[in-house]
C-alpha cells in the first residue's frame, strides 16, 4: 500500500483541502452560515431553524430548499468541533478528497492504467479545489457518481453489482438539486440501452432499491413546495421581460397569425436551452474565463480546468470511440450539461458539477498515449502540474482575498463581528435586508435555536399572507430577537436605543458614527452608528 502512488495522492489532496480551510476562501457566505446553523439546531433542539423536524426532502433555510445530505454531515463535524467555518467546511473537504481516490478505481476501469494521471488532475483541479474548500452540497454529487458510475461498469460482469450502482445514484438525488436532472435522464437510457444484458430480477431489485430510495423526494416534489421553488429556477418560468420580447416578436414580425408558430414560448425556451447548453462547451468557459462569479468560491479569469490540458483533452476525446464504455462516456458527456442548461442562469460551475471528473479521465486517456514514446513527457506533465497548481494557489491565496473581497461576503462579516461587540448595549439592532444576514448573525452569535424558531414562526405568518415572496429576504421586516433586517426610511427609523448598520450611501444626517467597515483600498462599505448623541 505504501508503494502505492495513489496514497500519496490522497494525502496531497487531503492537505490542499484541509490548509487554512477556515481562512481561504474569506467567508462564510449566507449559504454556509445557514448550513452550519441547521446543523446547530438540530443538535441542540432535535429541530431545525424553523423548527420543523428534520426533513428527508430538503431543508428550508432561507426559502431555497437546500438538498439534505451536506446537512446531515455536518451535524457530527458540528457536534465535534462546535459551530465554526472550519466544522462547516469539512465535509466539503473530505468529499473532495474521496473523490480524489475514487476517480482512481472508475479511470482504471474506464482506461486502464490512468487511474494515477485522473487522481493528480482531480486533486489540483481548480474546479475541485475551490469547490472542496466551501461548505457547497454540490461538492458531494462527484464521489457519488463516481462510486455509481464505479458500480455501474463493475455490473456488467456481476450483475448484482447494478442494485449498489442504482442505489448511489437515487443516493445523489439527496445530494444536490442538478442530479434531479442528470441522474434519471442517464440512467432511462443506459438502461434502455443495456436491459438485455441484465436478468429480468436484478432489474427488479435495482428498479425497487431506486424507488424506495427517492420516493421521499419525489413526494416532495410532487405535492410540496420543494419542487416550486425549484421551477423559479428553470428557463420555463419565464419573467414579464420575456413574455414581453414574445409579443413584440409577434408583433412586428409581419408574419400575421404565423408569427405565433415561429414567436412562442416553447420556441423561446429551446432557443434559451441551446444557447446555455452550447456555452458548456465553449473552450473559453472552461480554460480561461470561469464562471466570472466570486459568490461560490469560483476564481474569476481563471477557468475550470489549466489550458495546457486541451490538447490532451482532444486526444482522450479520440479515445472514446474505441472503449468498451464509451456508451456511459457519450451519455456522461452531452447529458452532463443539461441540467445547468434548462436554468436560467448561464456559465454557472454549480450546476454543471455532474461533469466534474469526466475531463479528468479524459485527459488522463490523453496522457497514455504520450506516456508510451517517452519518459519526457511524463517529466513535462509533473511541471505543468507544478507550475499551473503554484499559479492557481498563489491567485487564490493572495489575489483572490484583496481583489474580491466582497465576493464571499468578507466586509458583510467583518460588520456583522463589529456589531456583536457592541450589540449588548442597545435594545434594538437594525441591520440590511436583502443578504440574508440573519443567518450570518445566527451563525456568529451562535444564537439559542429556540429564539430562531420563535422568530420563524412569525415569518410564517407573514409569508402565508405574501404567496408572492420567493425567497425569505424578499420580506419587508425581518426580527430575530433584537436584530431587524429591513430597509430603513430616514427619519422615521431614527430611534435612541437602537443600533444601526447601514450601506455608507444610505446614511441619514446627524447620525453618532462607532466604525466605518472599509474596503481593501479605503473606501467606504458600511457604517455602524446610532443616535444616542445626535446633534442638533
Amino acid at each position: 500500500m505504501f508503494k502505492n502512488p495513489i496514497l500519496y495522492i490522497v494525502l496531497f489532496a487531503l492537505t490542499l483541502r484541509l490548509f487554512g480551510l477556515s481562512s481561504f476562501p474569506v467567508g462564510p457566505n449566507p449559504d454556509e452560515a445557514s448550513q452550519g446553523y441547521s446543523a446547530y439546531s438540530i443538535i441542540k433542539t432535535g429541530l431545525d431553524e424553523w423548527g420543523n423536524k428534520p426533513p428527508l426532502s430538503a431543508f428550508k433555510s432561507f426559502l431555497d430548499y437546500k438538498a439534505p445530505l451536506y446537512t446531515y454531515l455536518t451535524i457530527p463535524a458540528v457536534a465535534i468541533f462546535d459551530l465554526k467555518l472550519f466544522s462547516i467546511r469539512l465535509p466539503s473537504a473530505l468529499a473532495g478528497t474521496l473523490a480524489v481516490y475514487l476517480i482512481y478505481l472508475l479511470s482504471n476501469l474506464l482506461f486502464p492504467g490512468t487511474g494515477i494521471a485522473s487522481a493528480l488532475l482531480l486533486a489540483i483541479s481548480p474546479w475541485a479545489i475551490s469547490f472542496s474548500r466551501s461548505a457547497m452540497e454540490a461538492n458531494l454529487l462527484p464521489p457519488i457518481l463516481f462510486i455509481a458510475f464505479y458500480f455501474l461498469l463493475k455490473s456488467q460482469k456481476t450483475q448484482k453489482y447494478l442494485i449498489l450502482s442504482t442505489f448511489f445514484f437515487s443516493l445523489s438525488l439527496y445530494a444536490y438539486h442538478a442530479a434531479k436532472i442528470f441522474v434519471p435522464i442517464f440512467i432511462l437510457i443506459y438502461l434502455l440501452k443495456h436491459r438485455k444484458n441484465y436478468a429480468p430480477k436484478t432489474l427488479c431489485f435495482s428498479l425497487l432499491t431506486s424507488f424506495l430510495t427517492v420516493t421521499p423526494l419525489a413526494l416532495s416534489m410532487i405535492w410540496g413546495i420543494v419542487g416550486k421553488r425549484g421551477g423559479e429556477l428553470l428557463l420555463t418560468n419565464l419573467n414579464d421581460q420575456q413574455l414581453k420580447s414574445i409579443q413584440d416578436g409577434q408583433f412586428f414580425s409581419g408574419l400575421g397569425l404565423l408569427a405565433r408558430f415561429f414567436y412562442n414560448k416553447y420556441t423561446f425556451f429551446w432557443h434559451s436551452f441551446l444557447d446555455n447548453y452550447l456555452t458548456y462547451f465553449n473552450p473559453v468557459f472552461w480554460f480561461s474565463s470561469g464562471s466570472g462569479s466570486t459568490s461560490y468560491s469560483n476564481l474569476p479569469g481563471f477557468g475550470l480546468l489549466y489550458f495546457w490540458t486541451l490538447p490532451l483533452l482532444l486526444i482522450g476525446l479520440r479515445q472514446i470511440p474505441k472503449n468498451n464504455a464509451k456508451y456511459l462516456l457519450v451519455l456522461w458527456l452531452f447529458i452532463g450539461p443539461i441540467s445547468a442548461a434548462v436554468t436560467k442562469d448561464s456559465s454557472h460551475p454549480n450546476r454543471l458539477v455532474p461533469m466534474m471528473g469526466l475531463s479528468e479521465i479524459l485527459i488522463a486517456a490523453g496522457l497514455i498515449k504520450f506516456f508510451k514514446r517517452s519518459k519526457t513527457y511524463l517529466y513535462l506533465f509533473f511541471a505543468f502540474c507544478l507550475i499551473s497548481l503554484s499559479s492557481y494557489l498563489f491567485r487564490y491565496s493572495f489575489i483572490y482575498p484583496i481583489r474580491y473581497t466582497n465576493g464571499m461576503f468578507d466586509l458583510y462579516n467583518q460588520a456583522i463581528l463589529e456589531v456583536l461587540k457592541i450589540e449588548s448595549g442597545y435594545q434594538k439592532v437594525y441591520l440590511p435586508e436583502r443578504f440574508e444576514l440573519q443567518s450570518l448573525v445566527a451563525f456568529h452569535q451562535r444564537t439559542d435555536p429556540k429564539i430562531f424558531q420563535n422568530a420563524a414562526k412569525n415569518w410564517e405568518i407573514q409569508l402565508s399572507n405574501r404567496p408572492d415572496i420567493l425567497y425569505l429576504d424578499q420580506l419587508p421586516d425581518i426580527a430575530l430577537g433584537k436584530f431587524n433586517f429591513k430597509h430603513l426610511n430616514w427619519p422615521e427609523d431614527i430611534q435612541k436605543d437602537t443600533l444601526y448598520l447601514s450601506k455608507s450611501y444610505m446614511l441619514p444626517p446627524n447620525r453618532n458614527t462607532i466604525k466605518v467597515i472599509n474596503t481593501r483600498d479605503q473606501a467606504p462599505f458600511m457604517e455602524i452608528f446610532d443616535f444616542r448623541y445626535e446633534k442638533e
